[in-house]
């Protein structure tokens, strides 16, 4: 595996439809592989948009999100990566790692 490095870390409570990220995350020049790690105490409900909340799509819905492996993605320039839940309620984050490759 690649040596990664940390870009953003997002952990507690969110509100249903509140982004999970204070801004949303971009790459510049190229496109670049990410890795996401994520638990949460709650059974939702995952969305994540690609273009600053314009659309959003269900990751992983009706199923305890617990991985214990890494989900790999690629972010291209002029994407804008964000994440919420549109469970009534919310939910609680035990953790979301966001990585990237080292260069």
């Amino acid at each position: 595996m690649a040596q990664l490095e940390i870009i953003d870390e997002v952990t507690g409570s969110k509100n249903q439809n509140e982004e999970w990220f204070s801004s949303d995350l971009t790459v510049v020049n190229r496109p670049k592989l990410l890795y996401m790690n994520i638990a949460t105490q709650e059974n939702i409900a995952i969305e994540m948009t690609f273009d600053s909340g314009s659309t959003w799509f269900n990751l992983q819905a009706s199923k305890k999100n617990d991985f214990a492996d890494l989900i790999r993605f690629a972010l291209a320039p002029g994407e804008t990566l964000n994440m919420r839940t549109p469970t009534a309620g919310g939910v609680t984050l035990d953790h979301l790692h966001i990585y990237s490759e080292v260069s």
